[in-house]
């Protein structure tokens, strides 16, 4: 499930350095201030590189609720040659595990070449989350 998260590498202390950030939009949603945060890679290394070690930078934007510093939403999109990659989360709360999760993630590829366009679109839906426990002794 990492790909589902991969956005949430650019808010930490490894990466953050390598962004730059800007509020592009406040929004509500019931009793929520949510902000949305563009972001913009800038530095090397980048979260993402080539089969062959060159770098692809990324850009996308977070959905954070301003009060609490929770992340609703993250998209990040990248272009690698004639190739586009956008990749969407959706998180929710799961009330049984008292936990945001992710919900939903969107996949979307396209590529152009000259009169050929090709493109392909994902969904992936999560939903009844368990807690994995185990339990030990040692004699």
């Amino acid at each position: 499930m990492l790909i589902v998260a991969l956005a949430l590498l650019v808010v930490g202390p490894a990466h953050r350095p390598q962004f730059k950030f800007s509020t592009k939009a406040v929004t509500r949603d019931g009793d929520a201030t949510l902000v949305t945060i563009a972001f913009k890679e800038t530095d090397r290394p980048t979260l993402i590189r080539e089969a062959t070690g060159a770098s692809i930078f990324t850009v996308g934007e977070l959905v954070v609720e301003a009060d609490t510093g929770r992340i609703r939403a993250t998209r990040l999109s990248m272009k690698s040659g004639t190739i586009t990659a956008m990749m969407e989360t959706r998180y929710e709360r799961d009330p049984k595990l008292d936990m945001w999760l992710p919900a939903v993630f969107n996949e979307h590829y396209s590529q152009s070449l000259k009169a050929l366009q090709e493109q392909i679109d994902c969904e992936a839906r999560y939903s009844d989350y368990r807690r994995f426990e185990v339990t030990g002794r040692i004699k």
